[in-house]
């Protein structure tokens, strides 16, 4: 129910890619909020 997609790391990156095209701040902020505060949750 709350498992999410239970996508793996590289369609994690593959996201990151494609929000960085428009802006890189805001590709950094969600790699940096993903990465190191949601997985500790």
């Amino acid at each position: 129910e709350y498992g999410g997609l239970g996508l793996g790391y590289s369609y994690h990156c593959i996201a990151m890619e494609e929000i960085s095209r428009a802006s890189g701040a805001v590709g950094l902020s969600y790699g940096a909020h993903s990465n190191l505060c949601i997985n500790q949750l």
